[in-house]
């Protein structure tokens, strides 16, 4: 889940947007609003073994979710609705994924 915080956070004298992923531990994506930079740390395998590194893949979906929403409600269109629904989807594939993988007990393996 995404949990954007309103204040602004400036590093090298640039404004950024925190954007917190929040679930087990929180981290923050900075986003630029002058330059529509977005930095983050990708996790580098499961939490098992790496420990709690950075953020999973689909929190960037979940992110790119978050801006096509954001972008239909200022600019509505039949595209951005596809959009929007495919990184949906992509989400529920996920979830399926991990609710299969805590079943047959391999979660947080690089077990198949």
């Amino acid at each position: 889940m995404l949990q954007y915080i309103s204040d602004l956070k400036y590093i090298d004298d640039r404004p950024i947007h925190r954007i917190r992923v929040c679930g087990r531990r929180s981290h923050d994506i900075e986003f630029n609003c002058k330059t529509n930079e977005i930095r983050l740390r990708i996790q580098p395998g499961p939490r098992s073994i790496f420990g709690d590194q950075g953020i999973d893949p689909s929190h960037i979906v979940s992110l790119a979710l978050s801006l096509y929403e954001m972008l239909d409600r200022k600019l509505p269109c039949e595209q951005n609705k596809k959009t929007i629904a495919c990184l949906k989807n992509a989400l529920t594939s996920q979830k399926e994924r991990t609710r299969d993988r805590i079943e047959r007990e391999v979660e947080g393996t690089w077990t198949k």
